[in-house]
Protein backbone atom coordinates (compact mmCIF):
# COMPACT_ATOMS: atom_id res chain seq x y z
CA UNK A 1 0.00 0.00 0.00
CA UNK A 2 2.99 2.31 0.86
CA UNK A 3 3.60 2.23 -3.33
CA UNK A 4 -0.19 2.99 -3.64
CA UNK A 5 0.50 6.22 -1.30
CA UNK A 6 3.67 7.60 -3.28
CA UNK A 7 2.71 7.31 -6.42
CA UNK A 8 2.65 10.62 -7.51
CA UNK A 9 6.75 10.63 -6.58
CA UNK A 10 7.17 8.45 -9.98
CA UNK A 11 4.82 10.50 -11.49
CA UNK A 12 2.64 13.64 -10.96
CA UNK A 13 -0.49 12.36 -12.84
CA UNK A 14 -0.68 9.28 -10.04
CA UNK A 15 -1.03 6.14 -12.65
CA UNK A 16 2.41 4.87 -12.49
CA UNK A 17 3.14 2.71 -9.22
CA UNK A 18 6.74 1.22 -8.71
CA UNK A 19 7.03 -1.18 -6.44
CA UNK A 20 10.07 -1.71 -4.13
CA UNK A 21 9.77 -5.58 -3.67
CA UNK A 22 8.09 -8.18 -5.68
CA UNK A 23 4.35 -9.09 -4.56
CA UNK A 24 1.55 -10.79 -6.57
CA UNK A 25 -0.38 -7.02 -7.36
CA UNK A 26 -1.60 -8.32 -10.77
CA UNK A 27 -4.95 -8.95 -8.87
CA UNK A 28 -4.91 -6.74 -5.50
CA UNK A 29 -4.54 -4.04 -7.32
CA UNK A 30 -7.82 -3.68 -8.45
CA UNK A 31 -9.16 -4.18 -4.92
CA UNK A 32 -7.11 -1.51 -3.82
CA UNK A 33 -7.73 0.88 -5.99
CA UNK A 34 -11.26 0.72 -5.07
CA UNK A 35 -10.65 0.49 -1.26
CA UNK A 36 -8.82 3.92 -1.52
CA UNK A 37 -10.53 5.43 -3.89
CA UNK A 38 -7.81 6.24 -6.48
CA UNK A 39 -8.60 8.03 -9.69
CA UNK A 40 -7.43 8.25 -11.83
CA UNK A 41 -6.57 4.41 -12.02
CA UNK A 42 -3.20 3.08 -12.15
CA UNK A 43 -2.14 2.22 -15.54
CA UNK A 44 1.31 1.16 -15.42
CA UNK A 45 3.42 -0.79 -12.59
CA UNK A 46 6.80 -0.62 -12.19
CA UNK A 47 8.93 -3.45 -10.87
CA UNK A 48 12.24 -5.44 -10.86
CA UNK A 49 11.99 -8.83 -12.00
CA UNK A 50 13.30 -11.42 -9.12
CA UNK A 51 14.77 -14.00 -11.93
CA UNK A 52 16.15 -12.12 -14.18
CA UNK A 53 16.98 -8.11 -12.17
CA UNK A 54 15.24 -6.46 -15.23
CA UNK A 55 13.32 -3.51 -14.98
CA UNK A 56 9.92 -4.34 -16.46
CA UNK A 57 6.70 -1.47 -16.71
CA UNK A 58 3.65 -3.85 -17.37
CA UNK A 59 0.31 -2.22 -18.13
CA UNK A 60 -2.51 -2.55 -15.72
CA UNK A 61 -5.58 -5.62 -16.99
CA UNK A 62 -8.64 -3.77 -17.52
CA UNK A 63 -10.36 -6.27 -14.42
CA UNK A 64 -8.62 -8.52 -13.17
CA UNK A 65 -10.26 -11.51 -15.19
CA UNK A 66 -9.21 -9.94 -18.24
CA UNK A 67 -5.88 -9.29 -20.45
CA UNK A 68 -6.49 -6.36 -22.24
CA UNK A 69 -4.71 -3.53 -20.61
CA UNK A 70 -6.09 0.22 -19.73
CA UNK A 71 -3.45 1.69 -21.62
CA UNK A 72 -1.36 -0.92 -23.46
CA UNK A 73 2.32 0.45 -24.50
CA UNK A 74 2.18 2.15 -28.21
CA UNK A 75 1.68 0.02 -31.20
CA UNK A 76 4.98 0.70 -33.19
CA UNK A 77 6.85 -0.03 -30.24
CA UNK A 78 5.61 -3.75 -30.31
CA UNK A 79 7.72 -6.44 -30.72
CA UNK A 80 10.71 -4.77 -31.23
CA UNK A 81 14.17 -5.61 -29.16
CA UNK A 82 17.31 -4.07 -28.00
CA UNK A 83 18.86 -2.02 -29.55
CA UNK A 84 15.90 -0.95 -31.76
CA UNK A 85 13.59 -0.67 -28.99
CA UNK A 86 16.12 1.56 -27.21
CA UNK A 87 16.40 4.01 -30.11
CA UNK A 88 12.66 4.07 -30.63
CA UNK A 89 11.66 3.97 -26.64
CA UNK A 90 14.37 6.37 -25.54
CA UNK A 91 15.28 3.95 -22.67
CA UNK A 92 19.03 2.40 -22.85
CA UNK A 93 19.09 -0.93 -21.87
CA UNK A 94 15.98 -2.16 -23.29
CA UNK A 95 15.25 -5.81 -24.07
CA UNK A 96 11.50 -6.36 -25.30
CA UNK A 97 8.04 -5.14 -25.65
CA UNK A 98 5.46 -7.91 -25.78
CA UNK A 99 3.59 -8.16 -29.47
CA UNK A 100 0.24 -7.59 -27.51
CA UNK A 101 1.62 -4.09 -25.46
CA UNK A 102 1.11 -5.17 -22.06
CA UNK A 103 4.87 -5.34 -20.91
CA UNK A 104 8.26 -3.75 -21.55
CA UNK A 105 11.10 -5.12 -20.05
CA UNK A 106 15.11 -3.17 -19.45
CA UNK A 107 18.11 -3.39 -17.88
CA UNK A 108 18.49 0.07 -16.79
CA UNK A 109 17.50 0.63 -13.08
CA UNK A 110 17.73 4.56 -13.38
CA UNK A 111 14.29 5.48 -11.87
CA UNK A 112 15.22 8.98 -13.73
CA UNK A 113 15.45 7.21 -17.05
CA UNK A 114 11.85 5.90 -16.12
CA UNK A 115 10.93 8.80 -14.90
CA UNK A 116 10.99 10.59 -17.71
CA UNK A 117 9.79 7.66 -20.76
CA UNK A 118 6.73 7.52 -18.53
CA UNK A 119 6.01 10.94 -18.40
CA UNK A 120 6.24 10.56 -22.46
CA UNK A 121 4.55 7.66 -22.60
CA UNK A 122 1.70 9.04 -20.70
CA UNK A 123 1.82 12.44 -23.13
CA UNK A 124 1.55 9.80 -26.26
CA UNK A 125 -2.01 9.44 -25.02
CA UNK A 126 -2.64 12.88 -25.03
CA UNK A 127 -1.61 14.65 -27.56
CA UNK A 128 -1.04 11.75 -30.26
CA UNK A 129 -4.09 9.66 -31.80
CA UNK A 130 -5.11 6.54 -29.70
CA UNK A 131 -4.65 4.59 -33.65
CA UNK A 132 -0.84 5.76 -33.25
CA UNK A 133 0.06 4.77 -29.99
CA UNK A 134 -2.40 1.82 -29.52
Amino acid sequence: MECLAARETIDSSGEIIKLNRSCPWRFHIHELQEEMKINPSIKYVLYQDDRSEKWRLQAVAISPARFESRKPLPYLWRGLENDRLSEVAGIPGCTFVHMSGFIIAASNKEISVWKRFLGLLLSCYVFLSWKFCS
